[in-house]
């Protein structure tokens, strides 16, 4: 059980995590193309958050997929396995420092793209491409806080993991947005 002290530690070795990361994005933009450098980071947050998945808790939900959108009586007692085996919360550390650092990679990545291939207009009008950063950030936070919470609110015996239910639909977003890498791979400058 983690409390509220090595929760914040955790949290704060991770950000402290992300200006070292922005550094070395900007040697990495000098050296190689920001689309390549999009692909690998991409496939090292697939990485991340297959790590964090709880196997035991999927394997034991794949024995019993004829009740998985049943309702649950206690949905945090009977159903849910603790992450063990031999590493338990060290699996989850890993996957979720993997994930992060990817990901502020990513948003370093993206931001070099996108100050590349942003018109020169754009930056003078009422929308310029900080605008629409900002905008899109916030959409993608009000997303991940609504499936939180619909997970979370969920009684549904495939539910009781609440980190399998959200990685597993991570683990789709990430691909799909791969896909549309690959397919506009060559469109992205």
């Amino acid at each position: 059980d983690w409390s509220g002290n090595t929760a914040g530690l955790f949290l704060g070795c991770l950000s402290a995590v992300l200006l070292p990361v922005n550094n070395y994005c900007r040697n990495w933009s000098r050296r190689y193309e920001e689309r390549t450098a999009i692909k690998q980071f991409l496939w090292f947050v697939c990485l991340g958050l297959c790590i964090m998945i709880n196997w035991v808790s999927l394997f034991f939900l794949s024995s019993h997929v004829d009740s998985l959108l049943s309702e649950s009586q206690h949905p945090y007692a009977s159903g849910q396995h603790p992450y063990d085996w031999i590493f338990g919360v060290y699996q989850y550390v890993v996957g979720v420092t993997i994930t992060a650092v990817s990901l502020f990679a990513l948003e370093g990545t993206t931001l070099s793209l996108m100050s590349k291939v942003s018109p020169a207009q754009q930056d003078h009008s009422f929308i310029g491409c900080g605008t629409v950063v900002t905008l899109v950030g916030l959409f993608g936070r009000i997303s991940g806080n609504f499936a939180v919470l619909m997970v979370s609110l969920s009684h549904r015996v495939i539910n009781t993991d609440v980190v399998n239910s959200l990685v597993i639909l991570l683990i789709g977003v990430c691909l799909a947005v791969r896909y549309l890498v690959k397919k506009h791979f060559f469109f992205l400058i």
